[in-house]
């Protein structure tokens, strides 16, 4: 933005030896500091300028550092390790949840909560097609005890892997709280 625009100001002497005086100190010119304070008084928070630059474009990952204060740091390493993930991308993990407002679940899980759905397709896809040839042909055909066996194995170890990643999510949000009693 030009600029090109002048405010002027009418001071006295002793006025102007004092001003030259502070912006002295502050190792700026007179109409540096004049400038500062006009931008102080129009915008005080600067909310006007973005103080940060962004990522480049394309860029995937933008890095920060954080320090964390060790009654912060120890509970979000014993969540992050009952997770079994490294405590920065548990960290990252939180962040995201909370700006976006999510419940995080990581990467595996959610994998595995995939594939499980999968698997119920599928085996929902199978029993439909039981039926539908028991309807066709009239009469019924039971799958054969060993099918039925490997239904029910899968089944319950998707009910059972489900179970243990709900409770490890559970778990992994209550360390480092206490217990009610």
């Amino acid at each position: 933005m030009a600029r090109n625009k002048i405010s002027g100001v009418r001071l006295t002497a002793e006025e102007k030896a004092q001003f030259a005086g502070v912006a002295a100190g502050f190792g700026l010119t007179e109409a540096a500091l004049l400038k500062r304070l006009v931008d102080g008084a129009v915008d005080p928070g600067r909310l006007g300028k973005q103080t940060f630059p962004e990522s480049p474009q394309g860029a995937r990952l933008s890095k920060m550092l954080i320090c964390l204060h060790p009654d912060v740091r120890i509970p979000l390493a014993e969540r992050a390790r009952a997770r079994g993930l490294p405590a920065a991308t548990y960290a990252a993990a939180v962040l995201r949840s909370h700006v976006l407002n999510l419940r995080p679940l990581p990467k595996v899980e959610m994998q595995a909560f995939e594939q499980g759905v999968v698997q119920l397709s599928i085996i929902g896809r199978n029993l439909n097609q039981l039926v539908r040839m028991a309807n066709v042909k009239g009469e019924l055909e039971l799958p054969g005890r060993h099918d039925l066996t490997l239904f029910l194995k899968v089944c319950t170890a998707m009910r059972d892997h489900f179970k243990a990643a709900l409770k490890a999510n559970k778990a992994s949000w209550e360390v480092g709280y206490e217990q009610a009693d």
